[in-house]
């Protein structure tokens, strides 16, 4: 295959190029380029002179546009490819690597949330595998649950449960040791979470933790559930529409604060 050389810059271009692509000299007969056999390049070199008409601007300009937009059509395909796919993720992700020993990542229904807990607990998931009937009629039945949820449970009338999680059977309606509960409402946007919760006579203490897209409120109950002195952590997180409520309540006098703290920490909600 022939070669042409610009006689200006001394760029190489294929035989039949009528302007040089890398400085626009017309490669014409009164240019006089030369061309190199592509076999004996570097050995001997053999002038020849071209009729060719040389290139109208015009022309030019027409394939730099065809090169250029379509390297533009190209890379803007790429990046829908890479939208759609990213479009495809789960909305919350988990980390399996950081688990405490004996706990899972569990992701919830319609990726609502993610959240780490032990394994033997006894779960229930409004919109996922576990959300069977009977859990479900057990937990709405069980007023230890509800008492969880003070004080929105008394503020708004539009509390949604979403997950249950317990380390005793849910279908009982006995008080479990240790239970966390995910619930949320629109109504809550509306209300001033440091207020509310002040309000109530079991808060012991209210602080915002800003932790960017997981930012939250944190408020701390203390409360009597059959006679024995109970805490519950709750965080509270904004979405657009909407305010979730995570709650990890247990008896005191069990030693479960750290652990509390571990699965409120671990709560990844969706954007």
């Amino acid at each position: 295959m022939e070669e042409l050389k610009c006689p200006n810059c001394g760029e190489i271009g294929v035989a039949g190029d009528r302007r040089c692509w890398q400085c626009g000299t017309a490669l014409t007969a009164v240019a006089a380029a030369t061309v190199v056999d592509a076999d004996e390049r570097g050995e001997t070199a053999v002038a020849h002179t071209h009729d060719d008409e040389p290139l109208t601007e015009e022309w030019m300009f027409a394939r730099l546009v065809i090169v250029y937009g379509g390297s533009a059509l190209f890379f803007f395909g790429l990046a829908l490819i890479m939208f759609y796919y990213l479009g495809q993720q789960p909305k919350v992700q988990v980390n399996n690597w950081r688990l405490v020993e004996g706990w899972q990542a569990y992701l919830a229904g319609q990726d609502h949330f993610a959240i780490e807990l032990p394994t033997d607990w006894d779960y229930w998931d409004a919109y996922g595998p576990v959300a069977d009937e009977v859990r479900r009629e057990a937990v709405v039945a069980n007023p230890y649950y509800a008492q969880a949820m003070v004080p929105w449970v008394g503020v708004v009338d539009d509390l949604e449960l979403l997950f249950v999680a317990a380390e005793d059977d849910l279908a009982t309606l006995e008080v479990p040791a240790r239970f966390v509960l995910v619930a949320r409402s629109r109504q809550m946007k509306g209300l001033n979470v440091r207020e509310t919760a002040e309000g109530s006579e079991t808060t012991s203490t209210v602080r915002y933790e800003d932790n960017f897209a997981r930012s939250h409120w944190r408020i701390f109950h203390n409360m009597t559930l059959l006679g024995e002195a109970n805490q519950c952590l709750q965080n509270i997180y904004d979405s657009k529409e909407e305010r979730i409520v995570v709650a990890v309540c247990f008896v005191q006098a069990s030693g479960f604060s750290g652990r509390a703290v571990t699965i409120l920490d671990s709560f990844e909600p969706a954007p």
